[in-house]
């Protein structure tokens, strides 16, 4: 699938750091193509935006000129599903963006792995595709809906992924597979040897334990328990900001 992005910056660092930003996303997903034009002002965007001819579009908030909420309102008046991420300084220009019904926002300096989890987003509704990972189950191999998943541990020489529903698929594939399947979804944490949880159904954190909303409890390692918590605190966060969906 050919991804077409445009970014409408007046500052041209900001536009080249989400130029960089895009480049080391799509440099791990080799399958996806994708080109992404640029833009200095509103204005020269919007005399050569032709509905339908984009994916998305970045724009930032506030611009000499025409702004990016007013270009934002004249876009959407000719492509009511033209998803349009805004870029801003300061979350407080995010809340005048909202009557536009965004699909999110990303706050600068921009973090690549809040990029991440909105290109992510971005892609799954342009396709409306699911994001899956392949599970092989006794001689069968199911392609298996990543949300879904509440946590993945390793017992012995098997792999059981708790579901969503509250059973228990047994693989015999190796955890190392799945860590490398799942290494790409920002929701999934690894927060002990053998353990990945999404972290999704984290119900709360008690000390040195995540307790999840099905009840079942999960340790963090001691050693890495300052990178586990700072990962598991930025995710909590970009959902706040981005909203969960």
């Amino acid at each position: 699938m050919d991804l077409r992005f445009a970014v409408v910056d007046d500052n041209r660092y900001d536009r080249q750091s989400l130029l960089d930003g895009l480049s080391v996303y799509f440099a791990q997903r080799p399958a996806l193509q994708y080109s992404c034009a640029q833009y200095p002002d509103a204005e020269s965007f919007l005399q050569e935006f032709v509905p339908a001819s984009y994916s998305l579009v970045f724009l930032d908030i506030q611009m000499g000129g025409l702004s990016g909420i007013d270009l934002a309102a004249r876009l959407r008046a000719m492509d009511r599903d033209l998803l349009i991420v805004f870029t801003t300084t300061s979350r407080e220009f995010a809340f005048d963006a909202f009557p536009i019904h965004p699909f999110d926002y990303l706050v600068k300096p921009l973090a690549q792995e809040r990029l991440n989890t909105v290109l992510s987003e971005a892609i799954r509704a342009v396709t409306k595709e699911e994001a899956t990972i392949s599970v092989k189950v006794a001689r069968n191999s199911y392609n298996i809906p990543v949300k879904s998943i509440v946590a993945v541990t390793s017992r012995g020489h098997q792999v059981d992924l708790l579901m969503e529903n509250k059973t228990t698929l047994a693989s015999t594939m190796r955890f190392s597979d799945f860590e490398k399947q799942l290494s790409l979804e920002p929701r999934f944490l690894s927060c002990n040897r053998g353990i990945l949880i999404n972290m999704d159904y984290i119900l709360s954190l008690d000390g040195d334990v995540f307790r999840m909303k099905d009840g079942n409890t999960y340790p963090i390692r001691v050693r890495d328990r300052s990178q586990v918590l700072s990962l598991y605190t930025r995710y909590m966060i970009s959902r706040v900001d981005g909203g969960a969906r």
